[in-house]
């Protein structure tokens, strides 16, 4: 039998190399494993053999035969189902854009400056730059780029916060601004 090349974690889900599982830990468990975090890090995971061999499968690289070269049935046909809902998507398309020869350009937008205000404008400016000034303490080490990842997806979240005042302004009667509440009978 072939040495395994990755583990699945039938417990999480996740495909873990087989690089990253020591069977020679030293302690008191004998296995110790490197898991994903959803950060993009990874953590230390030790536990017994039997537990290890309950909860991960071990994947081996098979050599390649022919059956791997051809598609099987059931992807042949739905591959043909893909085929006819294409065309009829750009059917739809073509018909939608000669339409839209026939009525023209459409309107010029115009933007409205009236929906943030100028604190809110610097507040999502200040956010932006918060980013940046994070960016250079977490430098250039080995997960920065998920540190950074994750920090980014705050800032993204207070920002679009932040811009939904443009929505609750323009539609009063069906958002609220933040910090006021809904009046009787509004959505």
């Amino acid at each position: 039998m072939s040495e395994p090349v990755a583990y699945l974690d039938t417990l999480l889900g996740h495909v873990v190399e087989a690089r990253a599982v020591d069977f020679d830990s030293p302690g008191d468990h004998p296995v110790r494993v490197m898991l994903p975090t959803a950060g993009g890090g990874h953590y230390e995971d030790d536990m017994e053999r039997a537990q290890f061999d309950a909860r991960f499968v071990p994947l081996v690289e098979q050599p390649p035969t022919a059956a791997d070269f051809l598609p099987p049935g059931w992807l042949v046909s739905e591959l043909r189902k893909a085929d006819v809902e294409m065309r009829g998507v750009l059917e739809r398309f073509e018909a939608a854009r000669s339409r839209a020869a026939v009525l023209g350009p459409p309107a010029k937008f115009e933007p409205r400056n009236d929906l943030l205000t100028d604190a809110e404008h610097d507040l999502i400016d200040a956010l932006g730059r918060c980013n940046s000034a994070f960016a250079a303490v977490v430098g250039d080490g080995p997960n920065s780029d998920e540190d950074r990842r994750e920090f980014r997806t705050h800032v993204h979240a207070c920002q679009q916060q932040v811009m939904s005042q443009a929505a609750c302004r323009a539609y009063p009667d069906l958002y609220r601004l933040l910090g006021h509440t809904m009046k009787e009978g509004e959505a």
